[in-house]
């Protein structure tokens, strides 16, 4: 089984593992390997096409016999069934030489290079889905990890409480039920840890498996993405997604094949030696012989059908980057909208749970003196946790639609950010 080669390089530096570091771990995947292999594979075919058209030499050798059976009797012992007999060689060599192909040459080349360039889109589209996948993997772990730490920390003050709560039952200052009641909510804390935590190690593994990092791994903070940053990387023509530029290689495919289908001639230099030989010795002498050649399929009845078939294919394809057009700027639209909710609702995702942290802090403190309830307290407790993870789930969700927002740019994209 063909296993990801183990990530040394950040347990080394002791630092914690970004999003943008688990990332690079895509282009050690077997199928980023595989990729490569196709695109030199590409790139062979490109230059088989450029060397087609070079001068070629060929060899050719061949030995010939001959028998008669006029007057020849075999004697009762003889196994001979043939007379007299002679053997005849011949060696040749050709030199081949394109002199015009009257625009073949450079039409099989341009779709070798068109070709070329789909290898490599294609890589860069198998790099992109396994960067996008290990980004979403790295975002749900970071999130996992958020939650873990949050429900420790609830259960660390409901543990804070209950003792609290105990020592106070111990002097006659509540009731059994209010111990109970506090009881209850420590052991749903503890509930609520182990859910947690099982997440956390689902997230954990699948991350490890996706990116083949092997350690006790440490989360970086979240990348902190610019809005108006954003949006210009979003509307830069340059950052043209993978969908928009696949759809332009394969039209230019198709007109490149429909220039193939094309009858034209074909002018060819052929110089020929040739060396015979039989026992005798040089039977007719050596010979050099030179011509040009002219091929020329000028009238062929499926041919037709060929270019039509091959203008169907075009207009289809023209369809197609149409479309591929239409959705970009439609998907740049809604992105600048998606930013802009996003961003407000992070503000107020921010807001809330500032405000949730202070009423828990609040009724904390007034449990100790007697001026704030149990159910009180239990609210603000979980209206705080509630809060805290809202936000974490809307910060990773906001990177993930941005992600997949600049699909085929992704390592534009954080590499924008970083630089800023």
């Amino acid at each position: 089984m063909f296993k990801l080669p183990i990530i040394t390089i950040l347990i080394i530096a002791n630092q914690p593992i970004g999003i943008w570091e688990s990332m690079k771990t895509a282009e050690n995947k077997p199928i980023a390997k595989s990729s490569e292999y196709l695109v030199s594979a590409a790139k062979s075919d490109l230059e088989k096409a450029k060397k087609d058209w070079f001068p070629s030499l060929s060899l050719g050798l061949t030995m010939t016999r001959t028998d008669s059976l006029e007057g020849y009797e075999p004697g009762p012992l003889d196994v001979n069934f043939f007379g007299v007999g002679e053997n005849f060689g011949n060696a040749s060599m050709t030199l081949t030489y394109p002199l015009y192909s009257f625009g073949m040459k450079k039409s099989q080349i341009n779709l070798q290079e068109m070709n070329y360039f789909l290898a490599k889109l294609d890589k860069e589209t198998t790099l992109q889905q396994s960067r996008l996948a290990i980004a979403n993997s790295w975002l749900n772990l970071w999130l996992a990890n958020k939650n873990l730490l949050l429900a420790e920390d609830k259960l660390n003050n409901s543990s804070k409480v209950l003792e609290d709560a105990q020592a106070r039952y111990s002097v006659q200052l509540i009731s059994e039920l209010e111990l109970i009641q506090f009881e209850s909510e420590f052991l749903s804390s503890k509930e609520n840890m182990s859910q947690a935590s099982s997440l956390y190690e689902s997230a954990l593994t699948l991350f490890i498996s996706m990116t083949g990092i092997q350690a006790d791994i440490e989360l970086a903070e979240l990348p902190q993405l610019d809005k108006n940053l954003l949006v210009e990387f979003i509307t830069d023509e340059k950052n043209e997604r993978i969908n928009v530029k696949r759809a332009r290689l394969n039209l230019e495919i198709s007109r490149k094949t429909k220039e193939l289908l094309f009858n034209r001639p074909n002018l060819i230099l052929r110089t020929t030696a040739n060396h015979p030989e039989n026992e005798q010795g040089f039977e007719s002498g050596d010979t050099l012989r030179s011509d040009i050649a002219l091929n020329w399929e000028f009238m062929k009845p499926s041919k037709t059908a060929e270019l039509k078939s091959s203008d169907e294919k075009i207009k289809a394809a023209e369809f197609v980057y149409a479309q591929s057009v239409i959705d970009e700027n439609a998907l740049i639209e809604s992105s600048i909208e998606t930013i802009g909710m996003y961003q407000s609702r992070i503000e107020n995702a921010e807001y809330t749970l500032e405000l949730m942290r202070r009423i828990s802090m609040s009724i904390t403190e007034g449990l100790a003196v007697g001026t704030s309830s149990y159910l009180e307290w239990s609210n603000a407790e979980n209206n705080y946790l509630a809060a805290a993870v809202n936000l974490a789930t809307i910060k990773t969700n906001f990177l993930k639609e941005i992600f997949n927002l600049g699909a085929g740019n992704i390592d534009s994209l954080l590499k924008l950010n970083q630089n800023n």
